[in-house]
């Protein structure tokens, strides 16, 4: 009886783990849906997509931390729960929801990074084309003034010799 117990506590452990799992996933589909929304910002800028994906990061961490986590501890005790499947009916059901609820939103944040992903490019092309579009700019005026510093004013480039 205290193997079942102990099997018990780790399903409601793997379980917390999923809830704790779907709260980050939540968190982090927010801060996706806010990188998205710089996407569709002309004022954007890198700084401000680079803090998006700077606050993902540990999120990230987390979760793959969390994966690791809950592996082991199912590769632990699957053989027991598979052989009393009916006995830890009602803790396999809660995993089940929470597993279902997991699916959902990684689909949601998978969609949502590849929706980005497009949009990233086309903002970097965007702003790639901002840049050089500057440079030519600044070299254009930048020429412009050294050819008319260079002249003094009222006189034409050329003049006739022959006088």
């Amino acid at each position: 009886m205290e193997e079942k117990q102990m099997i018990a506590t780790y399903l409601q452990m793997l379980n917390s783990s999923l809830i704790r799992k779907v709260e980050i996933l939540e968190e982090l589909l927010e801060l996706t849906e806010e990188q998205n929304l710089a996407f569709t910002n002309e004022n954007s800028t890198f700084e401000v997509i680079e803090q998006c994906v700077e606050k993902k990061e540990p999120l990230i961490r987390q979760i793959n931390e969390m994966d690791n986590g809950f592996d082991s501890v199912y590769s632990k005790i699957k053989d027991a729960v598979y052989k009393d499947k009916e006995l830890y009916r009602s803790e396999l059901q809660q995993l089940q929801e929470s597993i279902v609820k997991v699916t959902e939103l990684s689909v949601k944040i998978q969609t949502l990074e590849q929706n980005n992903k497009l949009k990233f490019e086309v903002f970097s092309n965007n702003k790639r084309q901002e840049i050089k579009q500057f440079k030519v700019s600044n070299k254009t005026v930048s020429t412009y003034y050294k050819n008319m510093t260079g002249k003094p004013q009222g006189e034409s480039y050329f003049y006739d010799k022959k006088k």
